[in-house]
């Protein structure tokens, strides 16, 4: 492997820097075959991941005849365990990169045979791939068939294209199946507010169609009610109308003339936002970061939100199984997320004890303290209790994994 590493790097791409390229046509031709090659590897990184989770099968099938009873982990779930940390991406990440070797591989080898002679840029199958999901039952055989034929049409396709010309293709074949998943998707509606840095927040949700059309026109509507001289873009102004819609104001308008007729006073906001803080942050003035809401923000921002701040205060009690409240805010804090290789997710998140601990001798073992506690999603602390990985903390509260098939994994807080 080594050696063939060798010959990817140097023989393969050699041609293709832009020392290499006498003239702009020659650079032009080299990023033609830079796309090439793009879709080559796309296709061998879809078999090596179909050729991982075939092994990983065969070990599960060797580990199923010992024996585990109900504790067993299905082949797929220990293939997304091993491969997620491996590809550097979260269980989501994994499970999308299974599913398209899947899709390439096993579900449309049309497809995968074109994706393999670059027939099909990599961008394209990606889009695809990541479509088929919603793609009706039992028709495998005719859609791979009019993929092979149309995907290599697709080069520069947008995602919302593809997505608008699969999604009519699947109307053309099973219509009912259509209106059956349709109505799955509008009972399954959502909408989350994830904190991320700078003190801001990215809002994801999903409802009807015709419900986000009307919704779209009404921020448009609020956001042009600002004088002209307002310099935000208008996606900027959609932003701000959504954090003031359905309240008595008007978008405030910032262009700074006192004459503005459209202008308003800012809003007053009574409701109170969860700060963690320490106190010579909030009254010594240092430059400590804080969490809002779990996303570190600076000490100006905190200083400045404080009202509905509290000092924590961290106590423990080594020889108890259940942690004191105050112990549980601190990992929390401190973890933010799962602690699992790959994995961010911050719902739903489980207190494990590295060291386990001893329920006949609580003093032997295994104590409830922030040197032996992690955040685990359920699923993730199913795996470490079941599945074979084994972990180590050190006294900072970074983990060492070991996969069941040797890999290493160090996760460090925060």
């Amino acid at each position: 492997m080594d050696d063939a590493r060798g010959i990817v790097s140097e023989d393969l791409f050699r041609d293709l820097r832009p020392e290499a390229c006498a003239d702009v046509k020659t650079k032009f031709a080299a990023l033609v075959e830079m796309e090439r090659l793009e879709a080559v590897l796309l296709s061998c990184k879809a078999t090596m991941v179909a050729s991982i989770a075939d092994d990983i099968a065969q070990r599960q099938i060797v580990e199923e005849a010992v024996g585990k009873g109900i504790f067993s982990f299905a082949t797929r779930e220990a293939v997304l365990l091993e491969l997620g940390p491996a590809l550097g991406v979260s269980s989501r990440g994994a499970e999308a990169m299974l599913s398209f070797a899947e899709d390439m591989t096993v579900n449309y080898p049309k497809l995968g045979s074109k994706l393999a002679a670059a027939e099909v840029t990599a961008k394209a199958a990606r889009f695809v791939g990541e479509n088929l999901g919603f793609a009706p039952s039992g028709w495998r055989e005719e859609l791979d068939a009019w993929l092979a034929v149309q995907a290599p049409r697709w080069r520069a396709h947008s995602y919302g294209k593809i997505s608008q010309l699969m999604e009519a293709q699947y109307l053309r074949l099973d219509p009912d199946w259509c209106k059956r998943r349709r109505e799955r998707a509008h009972k399954s509606r959502s909408f989350t507010i994830t904190p991320v840095s700078d003190g801001m927040a990215d809002l994801r949700g999903t409802m009807p169609l015709e419900a986000a059309a009307e919704l779209r026109e009404r921020l448009d509507a609020i956001a042009r009610t600002v004088c002209p001289q307002d310099p935000r873009p208008i996606f900027t102004r959609h932003s701000d109308a959504l954090a003031i819609l359905g309240s008595e104001h008007q978008l405030v308008c910032e262009c700074g003339r006192d004459t503005c007729e459209a202008a308003q006073r800012p809003a007053r906001h009574a409701k109170n936002i969860e700060l963690v803080i320490t106190e010579t942050t909030l009254l010594a003035g240092d430059a400590a970061p804080a969490l809002l809401d779990g996303a570190p923000i600076g000490a100006d921002l905190a200083r400045m939100l404080a009202k509905a701040a509290k000092r924590i205060r961290f106590t423990t009690t080594p020889d108890q199984y259940k942690p004191t409240p105050s112990l549980e805010v601190h990992v929390n804090t401190r973890d933010q997320h799962c602690r699992f290789p790959g994995c961010y997710r911050r719902a739903r998140t489980e207190l494990d004890h590295t060291i386990p601990f001893d329920h006949e001798d609580p003093q032997a073992g295994g104590q409830t303290i922030p040197e032996n506690l992690k955040r685990l999603c359920r699923h993730h602390h199913r795996a470490k209790t079941h599945g074979h990985w084994r972990d180590e903390q050190s006294p900072d509260g970074t983990v060492h994994w070991t996969s069941p098939t040797g890999q290493r994994h160090t996760m460090i807080p925060g």
